[in-house]
């Protein structure tokens, strides 16, 4: 077996094996994992020409990494795979200084294997949803300018999700850029110039989700948060969907009490995420 830094070139191949493999993990996020194949660390397992498994864990930000493509070949052992690659994505992860990754366990046995490499369980994504019956929403009536984003709000947006979010959950600009251009809602509230809160929402054939939500920590609880959720609400039934997605942090008990406020209601999905310090 060989390992090596995949290349633009190995993109195929990489979602060929996370397409077919029976262990195959992508992280919940906006960009496409295997779109980040030129990035280290991205490791690529081969035995031969055939792709055994892959890892790849390239920081988003400087210092802080997450397990974003984790895939093992059919008739390889996924703990040996597992136990290679993340060796080696450690080695590298060191090289470019980053101390903290995290996983976000959607599978029982992804959650198994990090625990084993000394990942500690440090928080959960859980799930809301709220059914859009006409009239869904209170009053957003807010004294500041409730606008949709332009692209030229992106570094002003960029400055308050720092600042909105521990580094853990922050997004690099091109995450954010990506973000913006997948949404059917995306708005902001600001006052004299200043960015105070935004909110992204995407939307399918099957509902709306809202992506982002996030409101500058000076200006929490003045009701910025509910009225770009209801800005979001009200976009969504404009084009006809009848159901609000959202996720968020099990220990982010502002924005769960808002969401809870507003009427959404835990759908019982939830997936643990773990942490480690290198």
């Amino acid at each position: 077996m060989k390992l090596r830094q995949a290349s633009p070139e190995d993109r195929v191949v990489i979602e060929d094996l996370v397409a077919s493999a029976p262990w195959s993990h992508v992280h919940l996020d906006w960009l496409d994992p295997t779109s980040l194949t030129e990035k280290e660390p991205f490791i690529l397992a081969t035995v031969g020409k055939t792709a055994a498994g892959t890892l790849g864990c390239p920081p988003d930000l400087p210092g802080v990494a997450w397990v974003r493509t984790f895939a093992v070949a059919e008739g390889y052992d996924v703990q040996e795979m597992w136990e290679v690659l993340w060796t080696e994505g450690v080695s590298r992860l060191l090289k470019l200084n980053v101390g903290r990754v995290g996983a976000l366990a959607l599978e029982d046995w992804l959650e198994r294997l990090v625990l084993e490499a000394g990942f500690e369980r440090t928080n959960s994504v859980i799930f809301y949803e709220i059914g859009l019956e006409p009239g869904a929403g209170a009053s957003r009536d807010t004294p500041r300018q409730l606008r949709s984003i332009r692209s030229a709000d992106l570094q002003a947006i960029l400055e308050l999700d720092r600042r909105a979010f521990e580094p853990m959950w922050q997004l690099s600009g091109d995450s954010l850029a990506e973000a913006i251009t997948q949404a059917s809602s995306a708005s902001l509230i600001e006052d004299q110039g200043e960015v105070l809160g935004y909110q992204i929402t995407t939307s399918s054939p099957f509902g709306a989700h809202l992506a982002r939500l996030a409101v500058q920590p000076s200006h929490q609880r003045e009701g910025l948060g509910t009225a770009l959720v209801n800005d979001a609400i009200e976009s969504i039934q404009q084009i006809g969907l009848g159901q609000l997605s959202v996720n968020t942090q099990e220990k982010n008990t502002s924005s769960r009490r808002l969401y809870e406020k507003l009427g959404f209601r835990t759908t019982g999905k939830e997936f643990p995420v773990f942490e480690i310090q290198l």
